[in-house]
C-alpha cells in the first residue's frame, strides 16, 4: 500500500505514482487518466483550430498521439480505448459524431491519400518496441512472477490468473513478456506474423532506422489497406439518404470514388472533376 504524509497523519491508498507510472492494486483504474486528459485537451486545441485535413492529421499524428507513448511502454490500452480514439478523430477532423466507425476514420487512406495514427496502433508499436529493445530480463521476472503465484495462491487461480486477489490489472513485467511475443496486443496479435518477420529482420540488421517506427508502420499499413467496411458504411449511409431504393454500393464504386475525391482540387477552389458529379449521380 502506498502511503502519503497530510497534516500529520497517515493516508493509506490502494494506488501512487512511481516514475509517471500508477502502482498499487488499484492502479489500474487510474493509469492513463493524467495521459488521457493531456490527450483530450490537446484534441480540443485542434478543434479550435480547425485547420485543413492535412494540417490537422500532422497535428494529431505528431502532438498529440505521442503523449500516450510513455504509459504504453508499460501498461496495456484502457478498455474503453475503441471509444476515446474515435471520438477523439472525429473531434479533431471536425466530423460529426457517430459519422464513420472507428476503423474507417483510421483508414481514409484510400480516400486522401493520408490518414491518422491510431493510437492503439501507436501504443501496442511503443510496448513491442520496448520489450524487444528496452527491457531486459523480462522473462525472468515473469517467471519469478509465475513462480511466487504458484507458491502463494491456490492451484487453481495460479494457472488460471496469477493476478492477486484485489489487484486489478496485470503486472508490468506480464504485458511486456507477452508484448515480446506478439501476444496479449489487439492488433499485434492479429498480425503475428508480419510483426514477429518485422521484428526478425530488424534484429538482423536488415531494416535501418526505429524499431518502434518499424512496428507502428507495419501494423498500420495492413490496417489502412483493410477498405471493406467503407462500403457498408456508405451504403448505409444511402439508405438513409435514399429510403426506398435500391442502391447497391460495390467495391468498384468505391474504388472509383477514392480515385476522383483523390485527384480533387483543393476545398478552396470549391470545384469537383466532372466525372466526380457523374459518379455521385451513378450513386444516387
Amino acid at each position: 500500500m502506498a502511503t502519503e504524509a497530510h497534516s500529520g497523519e497517515m493516508i493509506i491508498k490502494d494506488h501512487a505514482k512511481y516514475l509517471g507510472f500508477q502502482t498499487g492494486p488499484k492502479s489500474g483504474e487510474h493509469q492513463w487518466t493524467e495521459a488521457l486528459k493531456k490527450f483530450a485537451e490537446r484534441t480540443n486545441d485542434l478543434k479550435v483550430l480547425n485547420l485543413p485535413l492535412r494540417l490537422a492529421i500532422n497535428r494529431f499524428n505528431f502532438k498529440i498521439v505521442p503523449v500516450l507513448g510513455y504509459i504504453a511502454q508499460l501498461a496495456l490500452p484502457p478498455p474503453n480505448i475503441i471509444r476515446f480514439e474515435l471520438t477523439a478523430i472525429l473531434k479533431a477532423l471536425g466530423f460529426a459524431g457517430n459519422s464513420m466507425t472507428c476503423h474507417t476514420a483510421y483508414t481514409i487512406d484510400g480516400l486522401l491519400g493520408f490518414s491518422p495514427v491510431r493510437p492503439s496502433v501507436y501504443m501496442e508499436s511503443c510496448m513491442i518496441r520496448g520489450a524487444v529493445k528496452t527491457f531486459v530480463n523480462i522473462e525472468e521476472m515473469q517467471s519469478e512472477l509465475c513462480c511466487t503465484a504458484e507458491n502463494s495462491l491456490a492451484l487453481s487461480s495460479a494457472y488460471r490468473n496469477i493476478i492477486p486477489p484485489g489487484w486489478d490489472s496485470p503486472a508490468f513485467c506480464t504485458n511486456i513478456s507477452n508484448a515480446s511475443k506478439v501476444s496479449g496486443l489487439r492488433h499485434a496479435s492479429m498480425q503475428s506474423n508480419g510483426i514477429s518477420s518485422a521484428i526478425s529482420l530488424w534484429k538482423l540488421g536488415g531494416v535501418k532506422g526505429s524499431l518502434q517506427k518499424l512496428v507502428s508502420n507495419t501494423l498500420h499499413k495492413n490496417i489502412s489497406m483493410d477498405t471493406s467496411l467503407w462500403v457498408t458504411i456508405i451504403q448505409e449511409k444511402l439508405e438513409i439518404l435514399a429510403p426506398g431504393q435500391d442502391i447497391l454500393f460495390s467495391e468498384q464504386m468505391l474504388s472509383d470514388l477514392f480515385t476522383v475525391v483523390r485527384k480533387a482540387p483543393p476545398p478552396r477552389a470549391n470545384l469537383l472533376p466532372e466525372n466526380c458529379d457523374q459518379l455521385l449521380g451513378n450513386i444516387v
